[in-house]
């Protein structure tokens, strides 16, 4: 079954590539360059290109910032960003095929069978709004690995090692979505300032 899993997430990885690099194709034939699509993606682009330029956490350089609301989408997106825009979309093109290949892991070890659950994990990935958010250079599709992945170890490995789930649950603290920002700053641990 490990050589078949592997192969699985293969396709996967082939199919969110291979439709992800169609969408590229197509942005630079009508932009001319690549770039990203929404203000967010701006705002973890800007934060990493001041990290890389040794301004650590900052939007406007040289001024006060309450930093960003997910720490560990801008760690991946600082990266990526030093070797350029097309590594970071192509890194949300991989965690949407992780995504995609999680969905069918779950949906593989319940009762609805192998074909259901390939066709769903394919879904997610073929799906232009799924394809949109893993290039868009924001955090949605992190996201959502991230809630699947906390309901995939609640399902089948709440009598794991308390160890495991500590290591979880501290990479977990890295991360807060924007929802936490509504009304006031956050800082780098997710908490209200």
């Amino acid at each position: 079954m490990r050589k078949n899993t592997l192969a699985i997430f293969c396709i996967f990885l082939l199919i969110s590539v291979a439709l992800g690099t169609v969408f590229l194709w197509y942005e630079y034939s009508r932009n001319g360059e690549f770039c990203f699509s929404s203000d967010d993606s701006f705002i973890f682009a800007t934060y990493a290109k001041n990290f890389v330029s040794g301004n650590l956490f900052q939007f406007n350089v040289g001024e006060l910032s309450w930093g960003t609301t997910s720490t560990l989408w801008t760690f991946f997106t600082i990266s990526t960003f030093i070797i350029g825009i097309l590594a970071t979309k192509y890194m949300g093109l991989v965690f949407l095929a992780i995504l995609g290949f999680l969905v069918f892991i779950i949906l593989f070890r319940s009762p609805v069978g192998f074909f259901t659950a390939i066709l769903a994990g394919i879904t997610i990935i073929i799906s232009g709004l799924s394809l949109f958010n893993a290039l868009s250079g924001m955090d949605t599709v992190f996201f959502a690995l991230f809630f699947l992945l906390s309901l995939y170890l609640y399902i089948h490995h709440r009598d794991s090692p308390i160890f495991y789930l500590l290591i979880f649950l501290s990479v977990c603290l890295l991360y807060t979505s924007d929802a936490a920002d509504e009304l006031d700053g956050v800082d780098l641990g997710g908490r209200r300032i």
